[in-house]
């Protein structure tokens, strides 16, 4: 009972402990630290407003238009299959797109390709030149689009780099300051190292961003109309059938080798000048 009693205390114990320093890290992050030069003039690091940030930005300047991600899958049904996936991919590089990822899956008897999946990338302002092709020159069996509203991250992640900007360059002004203490200059500097690893991040990001929005994501299945239906003659059937029989009989003799040996070339070097030499003995015995 002593036992689970202590146990329950340890538990309840660092549970207050986890919610304490969650509370101090979220107090500490959001309340100010003055960074207060030898002149006696405080600067309020955190405090933004003080630094002159935060002030007049006017977020109409960013891009309202709708920003809209485009993934198209098409299954394409075809008996020149190989033919096909030749003509797309020319269209897709005449449009200026390339081939992100693509597998091919093969008959087994011809080699020829039996299915194939292509992702490409192609201009989305190319987009509406490539679906009028597929639809009107290939065998679509199944068609779906998927699109994605990047709208709301991308002003956000777009303002947050200007806000980021300003406040980068109030510490940077700040460091002109010839009477700060050393203490102070590394907190700015810190600050500043932390601003450019968030800069870094969301840059990134909007460049991913622009990436997918100015090439839209096009994946195509195709598949062979004729699978399932290929001709197999009964002398084509028996000579498969004789190789895969001789190929089995050549392997199970090569794997017995070695137990042959074993349990029967051994024995038989050990039985055979027995017998050997007992006729020789029964040789002599009649002679």
């Amino acid at each position: 009972m002593k036992k689970y009693f202590r146990f329950s205390f340890i538990f309840i114990l660092v549970i207050l402990v986890s919610f304490t320093v969650g509370c101090a890290k979220k107090a500490y992050s959001d309340a100010s630290y003055e960074v207060s030069p030898s002149n006696g003039e405080g600067y309020n690091v955190d405090n933004k407003s003080d630094l002159g940030i935060d002030k007049g930005i006017d977020t109409s300047t960013f891009a309202t238009s709708q920003l809209i991600i485009y993934t198209y899958n098409y299954s394409i049904s075809s008996k020149e299959i190989d033919k096909n996936i030749d003509d797309i991919v020319k269209l897709v590089y005449s449009l200026g797109g390339y081939i992100e990822r693509n597998n091919n899956s093969y008959y087994e008897e011809t080699s020829k390709i039996s299915y194939a999946n292509y992702v490409f990338r192609v201009p989305t302002d190319k987009l509406d030149s490539l679906n009028s092709n597929l639809s009107e020159n290939y065998n679509i069996t199944h068609k779906e689009l998927q699109s994605t509203n990047i709208t709301e991250k991308y002003t956000s992640n777009e303002a947050r780099i200007q806000v980021l900007n300003s406040s980068r360059a109030a510490y940077l002004k700040l460091l002109e300051d010839e009477d700060l203490t050393y203490s102070e200059i590394i907190q700015i500097n810190d600050k500043i190292n932390n601003i450019d690893t968030e800069l870094l991040n969301l840059e990134l990001m909007q460049n991913r961003y622009d990436n997918l929005l100015e090439y839209s994501t096009v994946n195509i299945n195709f598949r062979d109309k004729n699978e399932n239906v290929i001709q197999r003659t009964f002398f084509g059937d028996y000579a498969i059938f004789l190789q895969d029989f001789v190929s089995g009989l050549f392997e199970f003799i090569m794997y017995s080798i070695p137990f042959v040996i074993v349990f029967v070339g051994i024995p038989a070097a050990i039985v055979i000048p027995i017998i050997v030499r007992k006729k020789k003995k029964v040789n002599k015995v009649e002679k």
